[in-house]
């Protein structure tokens, strides 16, 4: 499998504190990477530096350009008169907006319903799956989530699994955040544990997780 994004020494201080230590990882294609760790642990920080968003020191290659990313949703303003679908338009940055596009993201994602309704007026699970929508649109390769299942029901948090497990079997790399134990325990193709003794540790799993 080829990389698709390759950390080293990856150092981040905030506050004038070492959040991120010399950390290195890698992440291939067609493999689902998940950042676990409590609640100040690094997670978010991790992924904001790998996406340039804060700075750090180390090195940090992305062998793409093609980049998917998910917010925690808490960071996002609803309160802009937007709908759904001109919501997830806003996700084309390097290639033309296409509506057919967005169309088939909204029937993937379980959300077609919602096109005219306004982002303000959704639900915590709906504007989170509005989310996964917007990140892939332009068909990333590498998918990146920050707390994708926090604060949402089951069915909504299903719909954002069997997703992110199909864009894993057609080829793209999957990094998320995420507290849920099972799910790092049944899906992880990779870990990395942040905070505490196992900070600076990249743990491979060897889970056969077959075709789920």
């Amino acid at each position: 499998m080829n990389l698709v994004l390759d950390a080293h020494n990856l150092t981040v201080v905030r506050n004038n504190r070492k959040v991120i230590d010399n950390l290195s990882f890698q992440i291939k294609e067609g493999t689902l990477v998940t950042v676990t760790g409590s609640n100040g642990s690094g997670k978010s920080t991790l992924i904001k530096s790998i996406l340039g968003l804060i700075p750090f020191t180390g090195h940090v290659h992305c062998h793409t350009n093609e980049i998917g990313y998910l917010p925690q949703s808490h960071m996002i303003d609803r309160s802009f008169p937007v709908t759904v679908k001109d919501f997830i338009s806003l996700g084309f940055r390097k290639k033309q907006k296409d509506n057919h596009v967005v169309d088939k993201v909204m029937d993937e994602v379980v959300i077609a319903s919602l096109a005219r309704q306004l982002v303000a007026d959704l639900s915590q699970g709906e504007f989170q799956k509005v989310l996964l929508a917007r990140s892939l649109v332009e068909s990333p390769k590498l998918l990146v989530l920050d707390e994708p299942f926090s604060n949402i029901d089951e069915a909504a948090a299903d719909v954002l699994k069997q997703n992110l497990l199909k864009r894993k079997k057609s080829g793209v790399a999957v990094l998320l955040s995420i507290h849920d134990t099972h799910f790092v325990k049944s899906y992880s193709d990779q870990m990395i544990p942040l905070g505490g003794k196992m900070s600076q540790v990249v743990d491979m799993c060897v889970h056969d997780h077959g075709d789920r």
